[in-house]
């Protein structure tokens, strides 16, 4: 069925957004990750990102969310939350670029924090630290 036959069941409407966002996995979850994203959409009780990772996802499974917040690098603003994931859309395409749709359900209310931002070392690329 093509993207314009599908029904929607949702109670509020998708709206677009491209916000960078930090996926952790629950504290209490078996396996822990981190994966950078950027969301696709927004509705009022959840919102959509794509994954290049999506052998880290099960619909049911629990995530936290660190949304970055546009324009505010400096100060480290963003936007927290837990979640629950209720969709994950492979296409075939989508499989074969090693990628898929996360739709997420909020179960928790979005909190705003203040992260210090990563300090950059002074002009010399190549430190590492140990």
């Amino acid at each position: 069925m093509s993207e314009k036959g599908k029904v929607e069941n949702r109670s509020s409407e998708r709206h677009p957004i491209e916000f960078k966002v930090d996926i952790y996995s629950s504290p209490d979850a078996g396996r822990q990750f981190l994966e950078k994203a950027v969301l696709k959409d927004i509705s009022g009780t959840g919102v959509c990102f794509i994954t290049h990772n999506p052998g880290l996802y099960t619909v049911g499974q629990e995530i936290d969310l660190d949304i970055n917040m546009p324009g505010s690098e400096k100060l480290g603003a963003m936007m927290e939350c837990r979640a629950r994931i209720v969709r994950l859309d492979l296409s075939e395409q989508q499989a074969a670029e090693s990628r898929a749709q996360v739709g997420i359900l909020m179960s928790s209310l979005l909190s705003f924090q203040q992260h210090q931002p990563a300090e950059k070392s002074d002009g010399d690329e190549s430190a590492v630290n140990t």
